[in-house]
């Protein structure tokens, strides 16, 4: 292999950071804690030094970095301390050696005089639980000594309660009656997903990238951006008149973001820049890392293209972009540059370069409406008045609805108008895919390698006793008690740090009794955030009957109780109802498709009988496929997560009243006890890659907790 050029190295070097969310010419915030850099020269051999290391991390993420691997990157002995820094702030954060990592393969001798030992329980063994205790456990394993020695005591012990019979949370694959072997490679499961389902591209930051692919080499199918729909007589919807809703639907998005806050996200710096730069790998090499210049008032700071506004804050044109919105090409193809529709029906009135729809929208809509779903509402009523729409096109435009209440897991009438949209421009990049043989592929390896986490199964927490906010005012000398965990069992564990990992579902649902009460700023901040749900039928067949290749298909919904209704608000109840096709034949090695129910129809999935809610389903299948008579699963699932006692939902969404910051406050600590999960992440909300950078974040925390700052 060719030696390396400096060129080509630096490229790489400053891919590596825009790979793990960190800007390459710039110290993080959270960077800005523990060094402080007033030469730029010296701030650029620093930068250096970093990016260098998690160059070495990503080429590779199944072996761990070792302090004299990343010394090694300094070059120069004169910047070791540089090195050590970087290392130690990498490695404490999770940007390198997070995930199933294999530390020594020698057992970790501890003295035998010994005795005291810090202990931290994680409460729930989801994504984020585990996520967390495998990140502390990997830290320990590479710096022992700052317990051993430093500190003179035990290496800490970790401990998760889970409430429920298995690992995952609101990942689990549910193995299905009749197994076929060899219908999958490598002996792997026949499952259906129940819950989380698909990975939202595994480039640009994303740690499921390490963990799938870089170190458990699971297999996984990339979806293919196919999507056709249908109306509800089973016809199939014609492209342009698709192409010309879809495009008039984005304009109405756009309109409602001008309503919009942008907080600024503190909560996890692991997650930053809130907006991705775009460095394309042909022009990376371009940016000169070589010039300390460039790092002039030693601010860093680059000036990066923003995404293009039509492409719906950043949705992808190859499947379902982050928040739920699928895109059948990319937007701006949709719209002709004369602004023709439908044989000339919608002349002018969506421009390509302007977002109010010829100025009428700004006329009818106000900033102080509470919703999301009341501004969309009130431009598509008086679009339907100037301009005029078919029945049809309602239908088109609230597929559309229902798809955005997908990826709100409720009903838009209920989102907050101002932050419905604040996580816009992180999404990752690269093709979504389903992993084959399940998604609980991922926890599973979290908890069992390289050497099993201590999880205690049916551990319901039904009060924690913690330290509060007033420790630190506590009179020099006093005993700080440990955090107590008291199951529903009766069984109680001490701890001198808790991780509560409970979903916003449960906090507003039957939570734990805390003690102190948890303080109003928290409570207050979990009463304004939302947790919707996302229902599925799942039906098995003994034969295919729909389009093998075809990754998903959707069925546009009639209002009800009478059809062809003109008046918008019509459609909400019905439009969510198996909205939505996924084709599972190629990950689950079944003839298996997975209707989703959105918005209200997934709230009222938690009350209908599996009879009708599968005898509806497969009544549509017949109509779209011309089958003569209504298919028989041979196994059917109805998922009702609202009913789901450790999840009570699926996951959240910003209400009507919440405020920017709120994601933050969410993740904030209280004392001893920490907060991580998908609804604690402001910048990757209702995903497993956010609960998994959650776990990260509140690990940090834990370890900062444990030994101090870094240099302290």
């Amino acid at each position: 292999m060719p030696p390396l050029g400096p060129a080509e190295f630096k490229r790489q070097c400053v891919l590596a950071a825009y790979w793990s969310r960190l800007d390459p010419l710039a110290l993080h915030q959270d960077e800005r804690r523990i060094i402080s850099i007033a030469d730029p020269a010296q701030l650029y051999n620093y930068l250096a030094i970093r990016n260098s290391i998690l160059r070495l991390w990503l080429k590779n993420p199944a072996v761990f970095v070792s302090l004299d691997e990343a010394i090694e990157c300094a070059k120069d002995k004169a910047f070791t301390g540089f090195a050590v820094i970087a290392y130690e702030w990498l490695s404490r954060r999770g940007y390198i050696n997070f995930g199933c990592l294999t530390i020594t393969t020698e057992p970790i001798q501890q003295p035998l005089h010994l005795t005291k030992q810090t202990t931290i329980v994680i409460v729930g063994a989801g994504v984020s639980g585990l996520a967390c205790a495998r990140h502390i456990d990997n830290f320990i394993r590479l710096f022992p000594d700052r317990w051993l020695k430093r500190r003179r005591e035990l290496l800490p012990r970790i401990l998760l309660l889970e409430g429920r019979k298995r690992i995952g949370g609101r990942v689990y694959s549910h193995p299905l009656r009749s197994q076929v072997p060899g219908s999958l490679p490598g002996g792997l499961a026949n499952t259906a997903e129940m819950g989380a389902q698909i990975i939202t591209g595994f480039e640009r930051g994303n740690p499921l990238d390490a963990l799938v692919r870089g170190q458990l080499a699971l297999m996984y199918h990339s979806l293919k951006d196919d999507l056709v729909l249908y109306d509800h007589n089973g016809v199939m919807v014609d492209e342009a008149r698709d192409r010309a809703m879809q495009a008039l639907y984005i304009r109405i998005l756009e309109t409602a973001s001008e309503y919009g806050w942008k907080p600024a996200s503190k909560m996890d710096p692991s997650e930053e820049p809130k907006k991705m730069p775009d460095v394309p790998m042909k022009d990376a090499a371009d940016v000169d890392f070589v010039n300390p210049a460039m790092l002039s008032n030693g601010s860093g700071n680059i000036n990066v293209a923003q995404l293009d506004a039509t492409r719906l804050n950043g949705a992808m044109t190859n499947g379902v972009s982050q928040n739920g919105t699928l895109l059948n090409g990319a937007p701006d193809h949709g719209v002709p540059l004369n602004g023709t529709f439908l044989n000339g029906s919608y002349q002018n009135t969506v421009p390509v370069n302007g977002t109010h729809l010829n100025g009428f929208v700004k006329e009818t809509t106000k900033p102080s409406l509470p919703t999301l779903g009341t501004l969309m509402d009130s431009i598509v009523q008086k679009y339907q008045q100037e301009k005029g729409l078919s029945a049809q096109d309602m239908r088109l435009l609230n597929w559309h609805y229902a798809n955005l209440e997908y990826g709100n897991a409720v009903n838009v009438n209920k989102i907050s108008l101002g932050g419905w949209d604040q996580d816009g421009g992180n999404e990752f990049d690269g093709s979504h895919a389903h992993i084959l043989g399940g998604y609980t592929q991922v926890p599973r390896a979290l908890w069992r390698f390289p050497e099993p986490l201590d999880v205690r199964f049916q551990k319901i927490a039904a009060r924690i006793n913690y330290t509060g906010e007033d420790v630190a005012a506590l009179p020099k000398g006093y005993y700080k008690p440990p955090a107590v965990i008291s199951c529903s069992d009766g069984t109680l564990y001490e701890a001198d740090h808790v991780v509560s990992t409970l979903s916003l579902g449960v906090m507003h649902n039957n939570p734990p009794d805390f003690s102190p009460p948890l303080p109003s700023w928290k409570t207050s901040v979990m009463g304004r955030m939302g947790f919707g749900v996302l229902n599925k039928v799942i039906l098995v067949f003994d034969h295919v009957f729909w389009e093998r290749d075809r990754d998903m298909f959707g069925l546009l919904n009639q209002t009800s109780p009478a059809p062809d209704s003109m008046n918008q608000p019509d459609y909400a109840r019905m439009r969510g109802r198996s909205f939505l096709f996924w084709n599972c034949v190629k990950t689950c090695g079944r003839p298996l498709l997975v209707a989703l129910m959105a918005g209200d129809a997934a709230e009222e999935a938690e009350h209908r009988s599996d009879e009708a809610m599968v005898g509806e389903v497969t009544l549509r299948l017949a109509q779209i496929f011309k089958l003569p008579q209504t298919p028989r699963p041979v196994e059917a699932i109805v998922t009702r997560w609202r009913k789901d006692p450790f999840a009570r939902g699926s996951y959240s969404y910003l209400g009507p009243h919440a405020q920017p910051g709120d994601y933050d406050l969410m993740a904030q600590k209280v004392g001893n006890l920490h907060f991580a999960g998908e609804a604690t992440c402001g910048t990757h909300p209702a995903t497993v890659h956010g609960a998994y950078l959650s776990g990260l974040r509140a690990a940090s925390e834990v370890i900062e907790a444990m030994i101090g700052p870094i240099g302290k």
